[in-house]
């Protein structure tokens, strides 16, 4: 005799705004849970709030990006002082341009919704 064994998901769902537990969906539907509670539905919403919509939302991330490299450069130049430290300052700032322009280029590109 052979008895198959049901994948069973385990899908976070929110009790309260304290606490967040791990469930199965058999659980779920027992409790009456609402559907978006077991639907990926939820997940997509979650991370359409980190797209890139307009060109405002991706200077503020190069701005971001570019205080960062900054810094992280200032601190190759104390580490390693001389040309050391200006050729990976100038590998940062060369990083944050180039992703700067593609994050131009793609919101550019979009057609309106």
């Amino acid at each position: 005799m052979v008895f198959s064994r049901q994948k069973r998901s385990i899908l976070p769902c929110r009790v309260n705004l304290h606490l967040t537990i791990f469930m199965n969906s058999k659980t779920a539907e027992i409790r009456r849970w609402r559907d978006p509670c077991m639907d990926s539905c939820m997940w997509n919403r979650f991370a359409r709030l980190f797209i890139i919509k307009t060109k405002f939302e991706a200077f503020l991330v190069i701005y971001g990006l570019g205080l960062g490299a900054v810094e992280r450069g200032r601190h190759y130049m104390e580490q390693y002082p001389g040309y050391g430290g200006w050729l990976l300052f100038a590998a940062c700032s060369t990083a944050v341009f180039m992703a700067g322009g593609r994050l131009i280029d793609s919101v550019a590109n979009r057609p309106p919704d």
